[in-house]
């Protein structure tokens, strides 16, 4: 049985090297023309009305595989930060640790909470739901409030709040998350859930109990 991973940068290491053994494994170089040669079978088929063959999913699978991983190391050479929307990025940086959260609960306190969110000017006086984790993590240049609520349900709820202000209320879905931006005074408040009631809900929660002041 392999070390247990305590930490969010132990955690980052375990799947830096998992990706590594992965790109290194598929680092084959595609057949020359096999992409064309697949889209004309497909056209074919298309055109014929007839219906799909097993084999032809899979082909087209393994090209989405190929042409994927080539793509992935220059995604993580550059900035994944730039896309506009704070949801996006709030969702991206989820993404990256989804295993290391699912499995963690720090019992975080209130005093705890508040020693993190020091730096952003603002302090909550009491806990919204259960805290999972909480932290400090990076959006790019940007150093985040990071925490893993438990919401009624018991559903976990990641909130971030961004030192970048937002003139207005945004939503987006991705998959089966739901994320929900709200400004709260000169700051930005997103929250990630399964569905947008439940971001909705814990947006609202953290702004009953989210104080501000001057930094």
């Amino acid at each position: 049985m392999g070390r247990k991973i305590t930490s969010i940068s132990a955690y980052r290491n375990k799947k830096e090297k998992e990706e590594i053994q992965l790109q290194t494994a598929l680092s084959v170089d595609m057949p020359q023309g096999l992409e064309q040669r697949l889209l004309q079978i497909s056209e074919r088929e298309n055109s014929a009305n007839k219906r799909s063959r097993p084999w032809l999913s899979v082909a087209a699978a393994l090209l989405m595989t190929l042409t994927g991983y080539g793509m992935y190391p220059m995604l993580e050479q550059s900035n994944l930060f730039t896309s506009g929307s704070l949801i996006q990025d709030a969702m991206a940086h989820a993404g990256s640790q989804y295993e290391f959260i699912q499995g963690i609960d720090e019992a975080v306190s209130l005093q705890q909470v508040n020693m993190k969110l020091q730096p952003f000017g603002s302090q909550l006086d009491h806990l919204p739901g259960h805290v999972y984790y909480v932290n400090h993590c990076q959006f790019g240049k940007k150093t985040v409030f990071q925490m893993v609520l438990g919401d009624a349900q018991g559903q976990k709820v990641s909130v971030y709040i961004v030192p970048q202000s937002s003139s207005g209320e945004d939503m987006r879905v991705q998959g089966n998350v739901n994320g929900v931006q709200v400004p709260v005074n000169h700051a930005s408040l997103v929250v990630l859930g399964e569905d947008e009631q439940e971001a909705r809900a814990m947006s609202d929660k953290m702004k009953a109990a989210i104080e501000w002041h001057s930094i």
